[in-house]
């Protein structure tokens, strides 16, 4: 639903991963059936409600040198597990970029989908640090390529005086000669 299609992402030079794991168990069953098909019996599907209990969803950070059998056949400590939730307040793990420059970025989203924030992992240690967030009383959508980070800035997509805006680190760039136009996504930047 939150057009995430997958659930691991490699880093840029390929020596790592992070890969998501999904817990569907505790997320109440529904009964889809074929109403073309009548005799067939319906099958079962997690689907989690509103006001229901919600997948549980886990990162864990993959040192793919460390993770290669040693001699004697034993892999190495090399998974670190990434706290993103931050304490049950969000419970979407939205997206995720991994920079060429700097570390990897969660994108997070609380279940109302209100507030959005983007959340650095320290690849050495899998803690986060929040980095940007965003709110809004009715919905923050999430926009294709953002965040982006460019020369250390950090680039998003915003809900802006009416508009979706460029925000480069909480600025609006251009704030007053994009009237009427919308940002609909971050396509790549060239450094500059």
């Amino acid at each position: 639903e939150m057009g995430r299609n997958r659930g691991h992402w490699w880093s840029p030079d390929g020596r790592r991963m992070l890969i998501s794991r999904v817990d569907t168990a505790p997320v109440a069953e529904w009964w889809i059936s074929s109403p073309t098909e009548p005799a067939t019996p319906p099958r079962a599907i997690r689907y989690p409600a509103a006001g229901t209990v919600n997948a549980t969803v886990g990162l864990a950070l993959v040192d793919l040198d460390e993770a290669a059998p040693t001699t004697e056949g034993a892999t190495g400590s090399s998974t670190i597990d990434v706290d993103w939730s931050q304490g049950a307040t969000f419970e979407y793990l939205a997206d995720v970029h991994w920079p060429v420059e700097g570390r990897p970025l969660l994108v997070v989203q609380t279940r109302d989908q209100r507030t959005l924030a983007v959340l650095e992992v320290d690849p050495s240690t899998g803690a986060v640090e929040e980095r940007h967030r965003t709110t809004d009383e009715h919905w923050v959508d999430l926009v294709p390529g953002s965040p982006l980070v460019a020369n250390g800035s950090l680039f998003t997509v915003e809900s802006r005086d009416g508009a979706y805006r460029l925000v480069q680190d909480g600025i609006v760039l251009f704030p007053n000669s994009l009237d009427g136009v919308q940002v609909r996504s971050i396509v790549g930047a060239d450094g500059d």
